[in-house]
């Protein structure tokens, strides 16, 4: 049987899937005829949150598809983070910390998709800011393996590194 029945809510004289249909379809191709189901009321604002707080449990979605999820969420009802946060029972900073990443460069993002970096990696990376610096870093860390530690330490040594070299004066008459 099912852990936990699918979740709906009513919409005229039908139904509409709220939550589960990962577990719905799972039913469906067992040849399931009925499965557990819990009516609940619920907008629209509240059905993007029961999505949202699914799709953070789930152990298959990767970094960016939950960052996306929030990103989503905070335009389409012009919340702010922390409203977010509190609404999910999240700490601020998760939602923040999953939203940053949104401004990796595709390579950097697609490392993440493929599981070749993880988010850890991908946070070390943000301080950088230069995103041919980022995409070499996390090309260096699938080449040579990486730890996050390791990760962090190194973008910090880069940014000391660039903020100790002298800048340059363009376009000076001499």
């Amino acid at each position: 049987g099912l852990l936990q029945p699918v979740v709906v809510r009513t919409r005229g004289e039908r139904y509409e899937l709220v939550v589960g249909e990962r577990r719905l379809r799972a039913a469906t191709v067992a040849g399931w005829t009925t499965v557990p189901v819990q009516v609940v009321e619920a907008d629209d604002r509240q059905m993007a949150e029961l999505a949202i707080v699914e799709n953070v449990q789930r152990k298959d979605l990767n970094a960016l598809e939950k960052a996306a999820s929030f990103q989503r969420y905070l335009e389409q009802y012009g919340c702010t983070q922390e409203e977010l946060a509190g609404r999910l029972r999240l700490d601020r900073s998760t939602i923040a910390n999953l939203i940053r990443l949104l401004e990796l460069p595709g390579p950097v993002q697609d490392a993440i998709r493929r599981r070749k970096i993880t988010q850890g990696h991908a946070r070390a990376l943000l301080p950088l800011g230069d995103e041919r610096e980022q995409v070499a870093f996390a090309e260096r860390i699938q080449r040579e393996g990486m730890s996050v530690r390791q990760t962090e330490r190194e973008v910090q040594e880069t940014i000391e590194q660039a903020d100790a070299e002298p800048l340059g004066v363009i376009g000076r008459d001499g």
